[in-house]
């Protein structure tokens, strides 16, 4: 996959993305990502699509046409975490 926040990952975190994509856990995906891209920080759009992306992937393996199911998420000022 062509994405450079995803070259940006371990191979370790990569596998776990993938891992939560594949269980329908998006919003945890994103996280993971926002969380280990390391600096600097990514915009959550980037982490988001960069999820998108590994989505499609998946879909495209199985022969569906699917899109990724509309995930809001915003960053909270100061506690580090992101909600969906």
């Amino acid at each position: 996959m062509e994405n450079a926040l995803w070259g940006r990952l371990s191979v370790e975190v990569r596998r776990e993305v993938d891992r939560l994509v594949s269980a329908g856990q998006n919003v945890q995906a994103i996280a993971l990502v926002d969380e280990h891209a390391g600096l600097p920080t990514p915009h959550l759009h980037d982490c988001v699509d960069a999820v998108d992306q590994r989505f499609g992937i998946f879909a495209a393996q199985a022969g569906e046409f699917v899109t990724m199911p509309c995930v809001v998420v915003t960053r909270h000022a100061g506690s580090g975490s992101i909600r969906g």
